[in-house]
């Protein structure tokens, strides 16, 4: 996974994410990689990230850790999957997070503050027709700035999509 976004003053100059993924002993999985970004003003920024999962019969248990820097933050995730009829593309799952993020705060100057972070979701992908399938996504964020109390962000998150599979 990559991105460029020349000349765009919000966006990164570029990202990147390496996160392999490796199969371990009775249905346990385990990952470790690091992303990165550069903004327009040049502040680079790193998550080093690390997951543990789980298959136990038709669902997936995942918990995953990121370290940020450069403000030396962590955040927390747990992630449960449904699969459904031995289908690895038909599922339902939530996601529950909290812990200490970045964010740039001004994008001009590119200050980055860090902020704590609430989180939960659901999302999922059932078949459609032959080869098509949808997806979905649905989540609430809450993000508390630094200093505490000085600005508290409340978002509500909606996705969704179409896939083919060749």
């Amino acid at each position: 996974y990559a991105f460029s976004n020349r000349g765009n003053p919000i966006f990164s100059r570029y990202r990147y994410l390496v996160e392999p993924y490796f199969n371990l002993p009775q249905g346990f999985e385990y990952s470790i990689g690091q992303r990165g970004s550069e903004s327009q003003g040049g502040v680079h920024m790193y998550t080093y990230t690390s997951s543990i999962g789980k298959y136990y019969k038709a669902y997936w248990i995942s918990f995953r850790v990121n370290y940020y820097t450069p403000l030396s933050s962590t955040s927390y995730s747990i992630n449960i999957r449904r699969f459904f009829n031995d289908d690895p593309y038909r599922y339902v799952g939530i996601v529950v997070g909290t812990g200490r993020t970045p964010d740039i705060a001004d994008n001009i100057t590119n200050n980055i503050i860090s902020n704590s972070t609430v989180s939960f979701g659901t999302y999922g992908q059932f078949l459609l027709v032959r080869n098509l399938y949808m997806n979905f996504s649905a989540g609430y964020t809450r993000d508390n700035f630094t200093p505490p109390g000085t600005t508290i962000r409340n978002e509500i998150i909606l996705g969704g999509g179409l896939k083919w599979l060749f």
